[in-house]
């Protein structure tokens, strides 16, 4: 095989790991979070068998909502969420918890 002929099998390899990462399909490859996991929560609790947690997104524009097993460590972004009528909602959260998480986010805003 001569070296262009390498050079090209490289190349190709590269870019399908590369569009493998990128889609997330390589093993222990991690989707890009909206949410930034290293600061401080807004709201973080305890509801049932799952821990949550309420951040702001990392544009700064949208309330996230991120769960948990209890005792694991790592968080899974679990939608954006909406304030509307001091009541807070989302797709795909359960309704108990987002009443429980909304009381707590109130008591948040009303203690600064």
């Amino acid at each position: 095989m001569n070296s262009g002929q390498a050079r090209s099998d490289l190349s190709d390899t590269t870019e399908e790991v590369g569009s493998r990462q990128a889609s997330g399909s390589t093993p222990g490859a991690r989707r890009e979070s909206p949410v930034e996991y290293d600061g401080p929560a807004l709201v973080e609790l305890s509801h049932g068998e799952l821990d949550y947690r309420i951040d702001v997104g990392k544009q700064g524009t949208a309330l996230c909502i991120s769960t948990r097993a209890a005792g694991s460590w790592d968080w899974t972004f679990g939608g954006e969420a909406r304030w509307e009528n001091r009541r807070l909602r989302a797709r795909g959260i359960d309704r108990d918890a987002l009443d429980v998480l909304g009381k707590a986010l109130v008591e948040v805003v009303e203690n600064q």
